[in-house]
């Protein structure tokens, strides 16, 4: 086998989606990756006669996902968070201002693929299909400590992709390949045509 013996994150990449579901812009690493969570979510049932359970359901619904990155990266909130980053001035006096209007639209979605080494040279790559974070990310400040961004959200199943209701995929590579930063790469990578 080969991508089964997964670790360390190496490469965490989000790419805006419109409202179709393909990719457009160019993709961002995070900057500082620390964390990827993805979580199945499923509904479930039991059916019951003479006092016993005789049947039971689960069906998948979505993922719960959480991410963390180390740092302020405007790159990533802009795509993930649709904030709207400015830049001003020139060197040494340049200034990058982000802001997120309340109401309106909401947050965008966006697709989500992780890059995880493995075992002799091979690759796990997990894709989060239709991303949409449950609030912008959250700033964590301590005492003697970088600041750190988590935020939490859902993946959904995308309606222009080929994986009909997937809301993530997995994506075992025997010899471990990057991450290529094109919207075009993520449309493939997600079976968007």
């Amino acid at each position: 086998m080969y991508g089964n013996v997964p670790y360390n994150i190496t490469d965490l990449v989000v790419c805006a989606q419109n409202s179709a579901g393909a990719h457009t812009g160019t993709p961002v690493k995070l900057q500082y990756g620390q964390e990827c969570s993805v979580d199945p979510q499923a509904k479930t049932d039991e059916l019951t006669g003479y006092g016993l359970t005789v049947e039971l359901m689960t069906i998948i619904t979505h993922a719960n996902l959480s991410m963390a990155q180390g740092g302020i990266d405007l790159d990533t909130y802009e795509i993930v968070a649709g904030m709207t980053v400015t830049q001003s001035g020139t060197t040494p006096n340049q200034e990058r201002e982000a802001h997120k209007e309340a109401g309106g639209q909401g947050l965008p979605y966006f697709g989500m693929v992780g890059r995880l080494p493995s075992a002799n040279g091979s690759a796990l790559l997990v894709g989060l299909m239709r991303c949409k974070l449950d609030s912008l990310p959250s700033l964590n400040v301590e005492q003697n400590q970088f600041v750190m961004g988590e935020v939490g959200g859902k993946s959904i199943r995308n309606p222009g992709s080929s994986y009909v209701d997937v809301p993530f995929i997995l994506k075992q590579q025997e010899t471990a390949g990057a991450i290529t930063l094109t919207s075009a790469w993520f449309d493939t990578f997600f079976g968007i045509s």
